[in-house]
């Protein structure tokens, strides 16, 4: 019942409502992800090492994900061309399991593009 929950919210068009699933299980086949949204136009872009590292610290002070460090050694992102505002979901990969999924808005996409391209952007007045 719970992958079919999954599977339900996954087929639809929007990374919210894959978030919206609820799961209770924090891994799932990621070649199953790949299947239930590959006829929407899905976009996986693996995330560098850095990258990744940005995301995990990221993932700890968001409010709505489970404490403690995500799953996995890496992560993606995934989008869909067809979504309003940009934004994206990013899945911890676990091997070949696509785990702990967390919607980040655009503003987060193109800051994470940014670390990416090793562009860092020191605005504020600092201490």
């Amino acid at each position: 019942m719970k992958n079919f929950a999954l599977a339900v919210a996954l087929s639809l068009s929007t990374p919210a409502a894959v978030f919206a699933a609820g799961s209770q299980t924090m891994c799932h086949p990621m070649a199953s992800l790949q299947g239930i949204v590959k006829d929407q136009g899905a976009v996986f872009k693996p995330l560098s090492p850095a990258q990744w590292q940005f995301i995990r610290g990221v993932y700890m002070m968001n409010p709505t994900t489970p404490p403690g460090l995500p799953y996995g050694n890496g992560a993606t992102l995934l989008q869909f061309p067809a979504s309003p505002g940009g934004g994206g979901m990013i899945i911890f990969l676990d091997g070949d399991k696509a785990c702990t999924p967390m919607p980040i808005p655009k503003e987060l996409v193109d800051v994470l593009a940014d670390v990416g391209k090793g562009k860092l952007n020191h605005e504020g007045t600092g201490l």
